[in-house]
């Protein structure tokens, strides 16, 4: 781009153009330069009034703070405060104008320099007081007193019941500006004339520059191999040389750095010639991306392996966990020993979650791997209790690389050595705790390693869980099978009766006629009924039927036992007979004891009196629950009245 440049102004020069270029270049330097002053003197000349305001309101208040320091009030008519006060307004605050002054509501000036015994108009005074905070700056025409316009800055003070004034004229502070601003333009026209020799000094140089150069710039331009120039000469020349020498080392050490990185040195040294340099700065971008793809694809195969590591092991973990999912200690032995050996570890155990004696739950070491025998193979830990139990708790795996002084030893050829690292693993799900997994270490756990011990304690845990899941299912298929058992000998039992009961019905039907008819007799007298387990009525006979039409229902079903019926109990201690709720009754029926008792029947009509007895059967697969009763409410009424008239 700089040899492009002095081609393009030599061009301009050797058509004539030289003067129109260098009067153009310094008339641009001129207006920049002199609008750069401008910019700046205006922008001090803000700075400076601002400055100057801010020290004459800090002089307003230290000179209020002083009066209320030495206790001198304004308005006392002692002559020697007024002579003390006086001699505090006699200087000026700023440059020789800025006077202060005592100025009372009633607008009169007190204490100034040259101004005592003068007041302000009363509007004035009003603008003051309706003023923010009562502070501020007010412009003042003094013309009567040959002054003109003057500014005043002024505060009131409560405590001393007046305002307190500087009057100052800021056009003197514009007056050194002004003369620093005309100074100024005058350098820079100075510096004009000199740019323009300047300039005609150099156009000439460039001429020559351009005809000598003109050849070698044609032949790097067209791709050949220059080789570096003398760089003796005149000033101008030494300087164009050293530029393109440089131009021609960048050009050969790019062919260099592109011939290094085309053979896969990627750690090739290169400068680029400039941080304008597109073209080195494109080949460092590509050798940066030549790097950044080879450790990419270091990390993707390294990631790579770490996933077939994974996969493995767990394919591995899965299928020792389904051999071993039938007993938890059997399953934690061949866990401990697989993951230890899995992880290059040195030792490991698994403590699986246990209920003691006094039903608290602690961790019982189910397994272990190369563990000293006499400290732990008999191990129980407290939940809370150490890094185990405190792992129980938290249910966090916990990644140590500072072990406790004498947690545990790990035993080699040279004796027993402390663990360098210890990983501490819960067996856990989202719903509960199954155990905890220690192993030690005397390398180092990779993060893979770690995020691999994690995911096999779930599957540890949910294993765990199924295993735990199968005992209880277990046990209560045998609890079912023992409960079917005694079921199938009571229905044999009541079959048994059963069958006895139609034997002997058997002979009596073929014994005697007569006996036929009593039977018929007995069954007409005899209250029968079936109920469900749930005491609904699922059969009965005619004697039952006009037995609940008594009571008031439509028909048999709608009696309800347990809500309808109550029994007769005789009290221990008195030995009288109470009524009191069917349930009890029901229950030991349904348990499988023959009850006979005197039942109480309650209906919207009557209410009547069963001596009944129950008794439970399978029948089939169904349970039922046999009634049969006999109505004794005429005989409770008899003994009811013999009672009565005995006490009568």
């Amino acid at each position: 781009m700089k040899h492009g440049l002095v081609v393009r102004v030599g061009a301009y020069l050797r058509q004539g153009r030289g003067f129109v270029v260098r009067l153009l270049i310094v008339l641009l330097a001129g207006a920049v330069g002199l609008l750069y002053i401008t910019r700046t003197h205006s922008e001090y000349r803000e700075e400076l009034i601002l400055s100057y305001r801010q020290g004459l309101v800090q002089g307003v208040d230290r000179l209020a703070g002083t009066l209320d320091l030495m206790d001198l009030s304004p308005l006392s008519s002692d002559s020697v405060e007024r002579e003390e006060m006086r001699r505090l307004f006699v200087t000026p605050m700023a440059e020789s104008t800025g006077y202060p002054f005592i100025l009372r509501p009633n607008g009169e000036i007190l204490f100034h320099f040259f101004r005592s015994s003068t007041s302000l108009p009363a509007v004035l005074m009003e603008d003051m007081a309706e003023s923010a905070n009562r502070r501020g700056t007010v412009a003042v025409e003094m013309s009567g007193l040959g002054q003109g316009e003057r500014m005043i800055y002024y505060a009131y003070y409560p405590e001393l019941r007046c305002y307190i004034g500087v009057e100052t004229d800021e056009a003197l502070l514009m007056v050194g500006l002004e003369r620093t601003y005309s100074y100024s333009v005058l350098v820079l026209l100075v510096a004009m004339v000199v740019l323009w020799l300047l300039l005609d000094y150099a156009s000439r140089w460039v001429r020559l520059l351009f005809d000598t150069w003109r050849d070698r710039l044609a032949s790097l331009s067209d791709g050949e191999v220059v080789e570096r120039v003398d760089l003796h000469g005149h000033l101008p020349l030494v300087g164009i040389r050293r530029e393109f020498n440089e131009l021609v080392g960048g050009l050969n050490s790019v062919r260099g750095f592109a011939s290094a990185l085309q053979s896969g040195d990627l750690h090739a040294e290169f400068t680029p010639l400039g941080p304008h340099d597109t073209l080195g700065t494109a080949l460092l971008k590509l050798r940066d991306s030549m790097v950044k793809n080879e450790e990419e694809a270091r990390r993707r195969s390294e990631q790579e392996e770490i996933r077939s590591w994974q996969n493995a092991g767990l394919a591995e973990f899965s299928k020792l966990l389904r051999e071993h999912s039938d007993d938890i200690d059997r399953l934690s032995e061949a866990v401990v020993r697989r993951l230890v050996n899995y992880l290059g570890a040195a030792q490991g155990g698994v403590f699986v979650v246990a209920d003691g004696g006094d039903g608290q739950r602690h961790l019982r070491l189910s397994a272990a791997f190369a563990y000293n025998r006499k400290k732990f193979l008999s191990r129980d830990v407290l939940f809370g209790e150490g890094l185990i139990g405190t792992c129980a708790v938290e249910r966090e795996l916990m990644h140590l690389d500072q072990i406790p002084p004498g947690y545990c030893d790990i035993s080699s050829g040279i004796g027993n050595v402390p663990p360098r690292e210890l990983l501490v693993v819960p067996l856990k799900t989202d719903d509960d705790l199954f155990g905890v997994v220690e192993i030690a270490t005397l390398e180092h756990f990779s993060e893979a390693m770690v995020e691999f011990a994690q995911t096999v304690g779930l599957s540890i845990a949910q294993t765990m869980q199924l295993a735990l899941n199968a005992e209880q299912t277990n046990a209560l298929i045998v609890s079912e099978r023992e409960q079917r058992v005694m079921m199938h000998n009571k229905e044999e039992e009541l079959r048994q009766t059963i069958e006895e009961l139609q034997a002997t019905q058997e002979q009596i039907e073929l014994s005697v006629e007569s006996d036929r008819a009593l039977r018929r007799v007995v069954d007409d007298a005899v209250i029968y009924v079936e109920f469900s387990e749930l005491a609904m009525v699922q059969r009965a006979n005619s004697q039952f039927e006009i037995f609940a039409r008594a009571l008031g229902f439509d028909n048999a079903h709608q009696l309800r036992l347990l809500e309808d019926v109550r029994y007769m109990a005789e009290d221990d201690a008195s030995g009288a007979s109470e009524e009191k709720a069917f349930r009890p009754v029901w229950d030991r029926v349904l348990s499988g004891a023959v009850q006979q008792v005197v039942t109480v029947w309650r209906g919207e009509q009557d209410e009547r009196r069963l001596m009944a007895s129950f008794v439970y059967s399978v029948d089939g697969d169904l349970p039922v629950v046999y009634m049969m009763a006999q109505d004794i409410t005429s005989l409770c009424g008899m003994c009811t009245a013999s009672q009565a008239a005995e006490e009568g």
